[in-house]
């Protein structure tokens, strides 16, 4: 199996977070103050929007076309949650590997197809990501990928705060 590897950014503005991949724009993502909304996704011209059927099944939606991508499962709450994201007729599963999601992956069955690991400096948000040759939407898992992370992390820390 052949691997690619990126070194990748986030670069957070008002209302975005910008991600590249080797200094190169991968898309958006739409930032917003709470997560009961849809947020708007926008992935090398494309655009996509994921839309809340309720807290814990989220459908991902071509905002050309009008037709649903793919769905996104979570159960569960905070580092134990269970994120499942089906398309295309594939299951794959993400999985942070660390308390801040600055590791985490995405799986098929147990395989890694995806693995992104950040650079632990504060405010800087760099790192690696490694994907296998085997999946065409690597893209779209990356960005996915990156709002999980972020949403996580914002969960935890807003719990942190409210203590």
């Amino acid at each position: 199996m052949i691997h690619e590897a990126y070194a990748y950014q986030i670069v957070n503005s008002p209302k975005f977070y910008f991600v590249y991949t080797d200094k190169v724009l991968l898309g958006s993502i739409e930032k917003k103050s709470s997560f009961d909304g849809a947020v708007l996704f926008e992935i090398k011209n494309h655009h996509f929007r994921l839309q809340p059927i309720n807290n814990k099944l989220f459908v991902l939606i071509n905002v050309t076309t009008s037709k649903t991508f793919g769905k996104i499962t979570i159960a569960g709450y905070g580092p134990f949650s269970k994120v499942i994201f089906e398309y295309n007729d594939l299951v794959l599963r993400w999985i942070s590997k660390s308390v801040f999601a600055i590791h985490w992956q995405w799986q098929k069955d147990k395989m890694v197809v995806l693995e992104t690991i950040e650079n632990f400096d504060i405010g800087k948000q760099t790192g690696i990501i490694v994907s296998s040759d085997y999946f065409a939407d690597t893209d779209i898992l990356i960005m996915i990928g990156v709002y999980l992370r972020t949403k996580r992390n914002t969960l935890f820390f807003k719990s942190l705060y409210l203590l």
